[in-house]
Order: C-alpha cells, then sequence, then structure tokens
C-alpha cells in the first residue's frame, strides 16, 4: 500500500491439498449449504480450508472483485464443491486468479505469484517458504517465512495483544468483507456446480476421490493466470 511494489498487475493463487471421504463423512457441516436445523453453513474448498488465499489477494490491496467468472465442480458426495478455479478482476486495477482443489492426483501446498509494476512476489510453501519480491531492476527483497511455526503463530499473540490492550484486530470485519460477498455470490448460484464424469474419478486405498487429468489443468490455469 505505500506503493513500492507499484500497481497490481496479476495476483494468482494455488493449492491442490488431498482430502478423504472421511473429511466429509465425519462431518456434519463440512460441504453443506445448510446444517441439520437449516441454518447457512455453505462449506467448500474455497469458504473453508484454502479460503486463506484468496482472502489474502483483497486483503493487500485493500480492494475487492469487481467482477469474476469460475468452475467449480465436486467428486466427492457433498452439496457444494471439492475443486474451485476463479478468474477475475479488481475494482482497483489488475486481475486475480484463483485455483485449488482436494481432488487433484498431485498433493501441492500453497504457492502464490503477485504481478505488480515494478516487482513480482513469490510465496512456495513446497519450497523454503520465503516469500521473495524480485524488482525489474534485479534487486530483491526478502520478507521471511510465510510458513514457519513463529509466522503462522502470530495471529494468536495479535488477538490476545488485542482482547489485552483493547487496540483493533490486525484484520478488521470490513476488510474480510471483499472475500465473504465473493462466496456470497458464489453460493447464490449453486445450478453452476458441476459433478466431475465418474469416468474420471478413481478412488484410492485411503478413499480420497482423484480425477485423472485435474492437476495438469490447474497447473495450466495457474502458469497462464486463466
Amino acid at each position: 500500500r505505500s506503493g513500492l511494489l507499484g500497481k497490481p498487475v496479476h495476483l494468482k493463487t494455488m493449492t491442490s491439498w488431498r482430502r478423504a471421504e472421511t473429511y466429509y463423512t465425519l462431518s456434519t457441516w463440512k460441504g453443506r449449504m445448510k446444517d441439520a436445523q437449516g441454518f447457512p453453513v455453505r462449506d467448500s474448498i474455497l469458504s473453508n480450508a484454502t479460503a486463506h488465499y484468496m482472502h489474502n489477494m483483497f486483503f493487500l490491496l485493500d480492494d475487492e472483485a469487481a467482477d469474476f467468472d469460475g468452475v467449480f465442480a465436486r467428486s466427492n458426495d457433498i452439496e457444494t464443491f471439492d475443486t474451485a478455479i476463479i478468474h477475475g478482476s479488481f475494482r482497483k486495477g489488475g486481475q486475480f486468479t484463483y485455483v485449488a482443489s482436494h481432488s487433484a492426483e498431485v498433493e501441492s501446498n500453497p504457492r502464490w505469484t503477485y504481478e505488480f509494476e515494478n516487482a513480482v512476489v513469490t510465496y512456495d510453501s513446497n519450497g523454503d517458504g520465503d516469500i521473495r519480491a524480485i524488482f525489474h531492476d534485479g534487486t530483491e527483497k526478502n520478507y521471511g517465512s510465510g510458513s514457519s511455526l513463529k509466522t503462522t503463530s502470530q495471529k494468536d499473540f495479535y488477538m490476545a495483544e488485542s482482547v489485552e490492550k483493547g487496540i483493533p484486530v490486525r484484520c478488521s470485519v470490513e476488510q474480510i468483507m471483499p472475500f465473504t460477498h465473493l462466496c456470497e455470490q458464489v453460493f447464490n448460484h449453486p445450478e453452476q456446480f458441476q459433478v466431475f464424469p465418474k469416468s474420471l474419478v478413481h478412488i484410492s486405498e485411503d478413499k480420497i476421490h482423484l480425477v485423472t487429468g485435474l492437476y495438469e489443468i490447474m497447473e495450466r490455469c495457474y502458469t497462464e493466470g486463466r
């Protein structure tokens, strides 16, 4: 927000976390639109497991989606979806691409590439987990680890500090709303949720539904930003 990186050009993220059938069957709410009492749950890979990586793009830019299109599909016997690929644009300029699935054959932890006017910022938790900005003049800035226990546990200390000292939390309700609004737009149209053809789905020994060729498609969408 200080302007160091320049205006956003294209922010994209990808996660491939496989989940067994029990991830859904041992829960009363995962993958459901509503709970047993009829209250809205709207759980999915987008709104739960990989929510952070969509939200982070809005949070970082203090922006929201102007428009977007997506593919939402499931291989598991759930009401919502276990795979989502979304591409859209921000209101203040620039594009975003979000790619995530619980049904791909390859397990791959979160990574992202944020392209700005002045630099490209990358993070890959499959590697050393450092967040790096490489500027167009060749200089590099390392923001440190985004995956270490010290980093991921900071939120607990920040929340405790907020309670003890009465200071605002680092991420306000208002800053969460752009992500929530996008999710609401998706869930308002359940008719667009697709089911993977059974001919493409095979179930592993540990009861994970895997879609043949899905990971390759995800890689292309992430790499090409579409």
